[in-house]
């Protein structure tokens, strides 16, 4: 099939399990022309009383399937040979925070819809793609699995503060896939730094929640009903309205998280245990306002610490980077206006499981550069140290695959320093005075633990440890 034309020159992009497009959004800002997505989860497919919806209302003339087959043919061709694809599938199996995986250690074994993703790789053809989940999810579909479905695109495991590119989310730390054509001989280069941006900072301009108010989706809340996740504060079955939790977090700290009664035969155990009779809500967090915001999740309630009540729709897109002219559609008012988290929770999902803007935008422009064949500019800084699960992806796919540009991938991780496969296998010269090294046809887990450092410091930077701009193109 022909590569379609990109419209006026522009490159293009498509969203492949990408939500209401929070990553679209940063390709567009990178330039990109997005043709379309194929999004099956339902919450992302809500609509309002007028019957609109979010994705389609921000992205217009771009096409919004549930499945590959619901495209017509002329859509399928829109979308084929893209420039990049981007995407998030479900990562709820893999999260300490969605209680998805509590007491059920098989779910980590099982992928969800990454499959889905890449199999819809491999039939689109996209020059490059990004694709976001957390790093537990190698245990469910491991790098082998990649590569097998992916031979044409060099891949590249990457953990990424989000926090580094600015979003004020201090810990919303993933796993970023990100994958090239070989042909491309691109290899991705970070560039995070540290900041003191706090949430006063990013929604402190934002006036006084109110119905029918000049900001879209900033509306007042609704502290009648219930709070279905605050039930058993203060003591075993005891209801909650939200005006109660609200006057519960009032005298509390900012990063205070919801603590309850268990069942009182639990209770009798944990006190014997020496433990806390009560249990904290994961999730369910007072935010700070000075400081950075907790993560935000597709559940549990995080609650702008000046009222004590769960942050708005408005200030979540915020948090997560959403320009304020991106307006959401489908929240679900009562005759006054006001809104309610807990019959919300399809917005909470479309907000709390987009990606964090300022990533998507940096490697949208990273890979643009590249292909206009333009200087780039990039620090080459990390903020966070490695993570095991994606340091143990990049050393197999090393060890066994290998990259059209070996030196340039090399030069950009974090592993060079203490690698032994970039000198055994590939001959570069060491980087350390005392180098350890594991013959490659030792079992992995032995070869990974001895090249594995023990402690590595908060700021970690790769080779090239100065700001350096680079020029894209084959080189």
């Amino acid at each position: 099939m022909k590569k379609p034309r990109a419209r006026s020159g522009s490159l293009r992009a498509i969203g492949i399990t990408c939500g209401i497009g929070s990553m679209l959004i940063g390709a567009r800002a990178a330039g990109f022309e997005i043709e379309g997505q194929v999004e099956w989860r339902k919450y992302y497919a809500a609509v309002d009383e007028r019957g609109l919806n979010t994705f389609r209302e921000n992205f217009p003339t771009s096409i919004f399937k549930e499945k590959f087959t619901d495209l017509e043919p002329s859509e399928i061709e829109r979308m084929m040979n893209a420039d990049i694809a981007l995407g998030h599938p479900e990562c709820g199996n893999f999260s300490r925070l969605s209680g998805a995986n509590k007491n059920s250690k098989e779910k980590l074994f099982d992928p969800a819809d990454i499959p889905l993703f890449v199999d819809l790789v491999a039939q689109f053809k996209p020059r490059f793609f990004v694709m976001d989940d957390l790093p537990k999810s190698f245990m469910a579909y491991p790098m082998e699995k990649y590569a097998e479905k992916l031979p044409e695109y060099d891949l590249f495991p990457e953990w990424i503060s989000n926090w580094g590119y600015g979003n004020v989310q201090k810990y919303r730390d993933r796993m970023f896939m990100l994958g090239a054509l070989k042909s491309e001989r691109w290899a991705f280069r970070p560039g995070e730094q540290e900041h003191t941006n706090g949430v006063k900072d990013v929604i402190g301009d934002l006036p006084k929640p109110r119905a029918r108010g000049n900001y879209p989706n900033h509306d007042p809340f609704d502290l009648s009903l219930d709070c279905f996740r605050a039930l058993n504060l203060g003591h075993y079955r005891k209801k909650n309205t939200w005006a109660e939790v609200k006057e519960y977090f009032r005298d509390k700290p900012g990063g205070y998280t919801l603590d309850y009664f268990p069942h009182p035969d639990a209770v009798k155990k944990r006190i014997a245990e020496g433990l806390d009779p009560m249990v904290k809500r994961i999730g369910f967090v007072k935010g700070h306002w000075d400081g950075p915001a907790h993560v935000l999740t597709g559940g549990n309630a995080s609650l702008n610490s000046q009222r004590c009540e769960p942050y708005t729709i408005r200030e979540r897109a915020r948090i997560q980077g959403f320009p304020d002219d991106f307006v959401f559609y489908g929240t679900i008012l009562n005759e006054r206006g006001e809104w309610n988290h807990d019959l919300n929770q399809h917005m909470v999902r479309q907000t709390g499981k987009a990606m964090p803007i300022q990533f998507c935008t940096y490697v949208a422009k990273q890979m643009a550069a590249h292909m206009r064949q333009e200087p780039f500019e990039s620090s080459g800084r990390r903020v966070i140290g490695p993570n095991d699960h994606v340091s143990e992806a990049k050393e197999w796919y090393c060890s066994t695959i290998g990259y059209a540009d070996q030196g340039k991938a090399c030069g950009n991780c974090w592993l060079a320093q203490r690698c032994a496969i970039r000198v055994d296998k590939y001959g570069f010269p060491s980087l350390q005075k005392t180098r350890i090294s594991k013959a490659l046809s030792e079992p992995k887990a032995r070869a990974i633990k001895a090249l594995r450092p023990a402690k590595l410091p908060r700021t970690y930077e790769p080779v090239l440890t100065k700001t350096m701009s680079f020029r894209g193109g084959n080189k």
